[in-house]
């Protein structure tokens, strides 16, 4: 079975690669390299197309070259503020590239179609949310571009019932190589400099997840041979914690004595006060628990950036 990973270098896709390649398994990858994670020299002898996903000509002389069984579909434009910046660009690469994706797996008959979708596309709730119980209400433009994407690939699964699709709303993913500066990578980056941490609103509580727990469960879906011709199923831990947590966490894995400093300018127009997931139908459909919880994966990237 040949696995063709797009975004396959970024920082939930170089991890995607590695997993698949200590598998063995046969693997290339699509991405326009805007964000590439560091450290991924182990991924060299890898096939790479340098090809950005709203480039129909460019997937097409790939496709038609590679001829994939699968497909893992994980390039977007995820990073808030850059979202909220560029909201058009935003649009073009998240919904139209994906649309492209989409033409591409009709086309060329792509047995399975795996996209990241968001928890983002929730809305505000203190309780567990679930795929088919908990209201769709995103806050911000990247959560509207990630649910066009769930409609559109649903329109797509209707037109081909010979094909599958799975759609995993992700939540807060951590880990090595990350290639945006989200709110670990920002406290780690601060931290190098100074124990005083200039933040935000560091009250909201997010279901955090590690990368390798995500890769692995990544695979184990893109696996699956059964089931509806469209899957929407939550990639999450299901459990959650606050910024204000995680910095205490920090500390004390750390020994440093961290303060930190309110900076209203970094405090998002939109923002959810909680979001967590129930990955419920996650442990239903593939056995799926996560194996890393936030104490060892904090543990994990802090020694990755050497402050342990």
């Amino acid at each position: 079975m040949k696995i063709g990973v797009i975004g396959g270098v970024g920082f939930i896709g170089n991890e995607v690669v590695r997993q698949l390649l200590s598998q063995q398994r046969q693997v290339f990858i699509i991405d326009n390299k805007n964000r590439t994670a560091p450290d991924i020299e182990d991924l060299k002898a890898v096939k790479l197309y340098e090809v950005d996903i709203r480039d129909y000509d460019g997937l097409d002389h790939v496709m038609a070259s590679e001829k994939p069984d699968v497909l893992i579909h994980l390039a977007a434009i995820h990073f808030i503020p850059e979202c909220n910046q560029n909201p058009a660009n935003t649009i073009a690469v998240n919904v139209e590239g994906t649309v492209n994706v989409l033409r591409m797996a009709e086309r060329y008959k792509v047995a399975h179609t795996v996209i990241a979708s968001s928890g983002a596309v929730y809305g505000d709730s203190p309780e567990h949310l679930t795929e088919y119980g908990s209201t769709i209400a995103p806050v911000d433009i990247y959560g509207w571009t990630k649910k066009h994407v769930e409609d559109i690939t649903s329109l797509y699964a209707q037109n081909n019932p010979t094909l599958k699709f799975t759609l995993f709303r992700l939540f807060n993913t951590y880990g090595p190589r990350e290639t945006n500066a989200h709110i670990l990578p920002e406290i780690i980056q601060q931290l190098k400099v100074s124990d005083t941490l200039s933040l935000g609103n560091i009250k909201p509580r997010r279901d955090m997840v590690f990368t390798e727990d995500v890769a692995h469960a990544i695979i184990a879906l893109a696996d699956r041979q059964k089931g509806e011709a469209i899957e929407v199923v939550n990639l999450c831990s299901g459990s959650h914690a606050s910024v204000e947590e995680m910095i205490a966490l920090i500390a004390k894995l750390t020994g440093r004595n961290i303060h930190v400093k309110e900076d209203l300018a970094r405090y998002r127009k939109a923002d959810k006060l909680v979001q967590v997931g129930s990955n419920a139908k996650l442990l239903e459909l593939i056995g799926y628990q996560p194996a890393t919880d936030l104490k060892e994966g904090v543990r994990k990237l802090l020694v990755y950036e050497s402050l342990v």
